[in-house]
């Protein structure tokens, strides 16, 4: 108390009055103080609030923008390899498509061969109409036509002369299902002045049956023949009545008895009536190998054709393909482009709003130094205009005993204690929440940026730079990624502990009030004993 300070009860009165009265005008300026910067606190944590919900949506959209970005890189990668797949396959075929027409250029150039040889056997009409007559069937779409006989049969080459011997030149002849198609065939050959042809209709066909010799020197040439059953008349009506013999005398013989024609292997003939007809063959003129050979040819060149028509459509289609896949690049490309600066942009102000919240924060740091320094100074104030209300309302004492003075200067003493005691730990809890909110600032404004950066320039590396390079880009993102780790980890081990001390503040508040009533009492009974 201030007993000692003054003569009077009147005295101590008049001046604690003045002392609580101007306590309490500066009480009301402190708590007027604390509620605009309470008011601005509130203020300022909403804005960072809502910045920082803007920061994660603008991360969460810059995260998509990435997946995509990373999904039209593949999509690219995807159609560069299947373009690349493709143009290969089609050089594989360009030179697949060259040997194939180098190829069918020999197999024409035998092809003509074969014909002039073989047409060289034969007069320029039926040269003619033979040359013609596969395009007008194809172009006239005309059914029934077989074809020569030249072209309808296989026969062993040991029997060349005695079947040229025997069809002489009925081996030209065009075999066809009726007559019907015979006359329209002639008259589109007579219309196009393209030659003349004799037609063999198997609707008018009718040979007759034929009895061999029972002997083994007397074989029937047909039996030797291999042909479409269904062109069987044609054939008998040609070869029915010739048999092959081992000689002349042989084949005489049998002709004779059996009305047959007789023929050796050398192509001797013996006709019926005994007339002996024959000579030298020569083999490198043999009708019948030109036109195997021309047969084995045109099998050849149509394979050929129809290969390389094959080769054409495929390569069509590439070709097609191919475009298709440049313009699915060309719009993956634009498409990558676009999302990039969309991306850019976006990270662009993700970091000026970051920027912003850091500026934000930092302020905050300061707003609440302030406040808990003015709170500070308004429990000191509360403090002291309840120690002089208190003293206001008690008994003046001048003096007190021993005893009393010290049991009043111990409560004061532990008062005191108490109080410096609870400014100590405000002032620690505001230094944890500072170097909390550092912390945060550090990580928000500093590492996050940092690593956003790092992440824009790894990306745009990746397609340039070397391995090694890129490496160490790798390792220094890691690194960011760790410090990050770490800071939130001291984050929240700095949440804990100013948890611990703002349990310590609440039961240090509890112990101050405690000694402060304890105090009162005290002083009351003092009173009362004096």
């Amino acid at each position: 108390g201030h007993a000692s300070q003054f003569s009077s009860k009147s005295d101590r009165d008049r001046w604690l009055r003045d002392e609580i009265e101007k306590l309490e005008e500066t009480l009301a300026k402190q708590q007027e103080q604390l509620t605009s910067l309470e008011s601005t606190r509130s203020e300022v944590d909403g804005q960072i609030k809502s910045l920082r919900h803007g920061i994660s949506e603008s991360r969460e959209a810059e995260d998509k923008d990435k997946a995509e970005v990373d999904e039209l890189t593949a999509k690219e990668v995807t159609l560069v390899n299947q373009r690349d797949e493709k143009t290969t396959r089609r050089k594989e075929l360009w030179r697949e498509e060259a040997e194939l027409e180098s190829r069918i250029r020999e197999l024409k150039d035998g092809v003509a061969h074969c014909e002039r040889t073989l047409f060289g056997t034969m007069d320029a009409d039926t040269s003619s109409g033979l040359q013609a007559l596969r395009k007008l069937v194809e172009e006239y779409q005309i059914d029934g036509v077989f074809g020569a006989v030249y072209e309808l049969f296989e026969v062993d080459e040991v029997y060349n002369a005695v079947v040229e011997t025997i069809a002489g030149g009925s081996m030209f002849h065009v075999i066809v299902d009726t007559d019907d198609t015979a006359t329209k065939v002639v008259e589109l050959l007579s219309r196009q002045r393209a030659g003349r042809l004799t037609f063999m209709p198997l609707n008018r066909l009718h040979p007759l049956a034929v009895t061999y010799p029972s002997s083994s020197e007397a074989v029937p040439i047909i039996e030797k023949l291999t042909f479409n059953p269904d062109l069987d008349k044609a054939f008998r009506h040609i070869f029915g009545r010739a048999i092959v013999c081992p000689d002349i005398e042989t084949a005489s013989r049998f002709s004779r008895s059996h009305q047959l024609i007789g023929v050796t292997l050398d192509g001797d003939r013996v006709d019926r009536r005994g007339a002996i007809t024959g000579g030298y063959i020569d083999a490198n003129n043999s009708r019948i190998e030109a036109a195997r050979s021309l047969q084995e040819l045109a099998t050849k060149l149509t394979s050929k054709e129809d290969k390389l028509a094959k080769v054409r459509w495929k390569l069509t289609k590439l070709d097609q393909e191919i475009t298709g896949i440049l313009g699915e690049i060309q719009l993956t490309t634009v498409a990558l482009h676009q999302k990039a600066a969309s991306r850019s942009a976006s990270k662009a102000n993700l970091a000026s709003v970051a920027k912003e919240e850091a500026n934000l924060r930092a302020r905050l740091i300061s707003i609440n130094k302030s406040r808990e320094s003015l709170s500070e100074e308004v429990r000191a104030t509360e403090s002291q205009l309840k120690a002089y209300r208190q003293e206001l309302g008690s008994l003046f004492e001048p003096t007190l005993t021993d005893a009393e003075r010290g049991r009043l200067l111990a409560l004061t003493r532990q008062v005191d204690e108490l109080q410096e005691e609870l400014i100590n730990l405000s002032s620690a809890c505001t230094e944890l929440e500072t170097e909390k909110n550092m912390l945060e600032d550090e990580l928000e404004s500093n590492l996050r940026v940092r690593l956003d950066k790092l992440e824009s320039h790894l990306e745009a590396i990746l397609g340039s730079e070397s391995e090694g390079r890129v490496t160490l880009q790798r390792r220094e993102l890691a690194s960011y990624d760790d410090s990050i780790s770490h800071l939130r980890a001291s984050i929240k081990d700095l949440d804990m502990e100013m948890e611990g001390v703002q349990r310590q503040i609440d039961q240090a508040e509890k112990r101050l009030e405690s000694a402060q009533n304890q105090q009162q009492s005290d002083s009351a009974e003092l009173d009362k004993d004096a």
